[in-house]
């Protein structure tokens, strides 16, 4: 979800500023052929983003590539005859459809297959399934402080005296699953993101507070409240250019 709305982020902010250049150009405020040869930058940004998503590697690659060999060319430093040269483009796209879905997709699986597993185990009493360890974090404590940067976490929490914590996430996301941890009384939860994403999984039983302040970001409180809370759940902080989603 996260790497989705970044997506859309990062292209509706390529929209504003091409909007934002055209007037101020118009208004004779700013020469944008200034920017011209750089607009190949673009591709490059956009590689990233899907890098950032798991998508195709070989395709991510290529744009950052093409992107990169345009702005050179844009500012005199390569001159490259696109005739002699863009059947390689050919060749990064058939490697592309020959290696998608089988190694990616089946880590993705496999890695979700494993949550539902672990979540199963959990519920009856069971030992969690071999290999959860390299996805998700089990994490028993009455608070949680966690922290990510250009990267994921999974945790989860089945404490019977939760508290709260802290959550930090800069440019990466954290999934955090409370669904078999009980509260007595009221926890406070900190978040903090920062082009980030952060999911918190919480028991039907639980009602949520959220009080957290948004800038170019989202905060989406999806679950049902409950008709007589065993809790109550305070989430607050801060998300700038980001999102909190929190579900039952």
């Amino acid at each position: 979800m996260f790497h989705r709305q970044l997506s859309r982020l990062v292209i509706g902010l390529f929209i504003i500023g091409v909007g934002l250049v055209a007037l101020l150009d118009n208004a004779r405020l700013f020469d944008a052929g200034v920017l011209r040869p750089y607009w190949p930058m673009v591709l490059v940004v956009l590689g990233v983003v899907r890098l950032f998503s798991w998508r195709s590697f070989f395709g991510s690659a290529a744009l950052i590539f093409v992107g990169l060999l345009l702005t050179a060319q844009n500012l005199g430093y390569l001159y490259l005859h696109w005739r002699d040269w863009w059947p390689v483009l050919l060749i990064i796209g058939g490697a592309s459809m020959l290696l998608r879905g089988s190694r990616w997709d089946g880590q993705r699986w496999q890695r979700r297959q494993l949550r539902r597993e672990a979540r199963w185990a959990r519920r009856h009493g069971m030992a969690l399934p071999a290999g959860l360890g390299t996805s998700t974090h089990v994490d028993n404590s009455d608070r949680v402080d966690v922290s990510t940067t250009l990267g994921s976490q999974v945790l989860s929490n089945a404490s019977q005296n939760f508290q709260g914590g802290e959550l930090s996430a800069v440019m990466g996301s954290i999934e955090l699953d409370l669904r078999d941890a009980a509260i007595a009384g009221d926890a406070a939860l900190l978040v903090k993101v920062v082009m980030g994403g952060i999911e918190i999984k919480v028991p039907r039983s639980w009602a949520v507070s959220v009080r957290a302040e948004h800038v170019l970001a989202g905060v989406d409180d999806r679950t049902v409240p409950p008709v007589a809370p065993a809790g109550r759940l305070q989430i607050g902080g801060e998300v700038v250019m980001g999102s909190v989603t929190i579900r039952n």
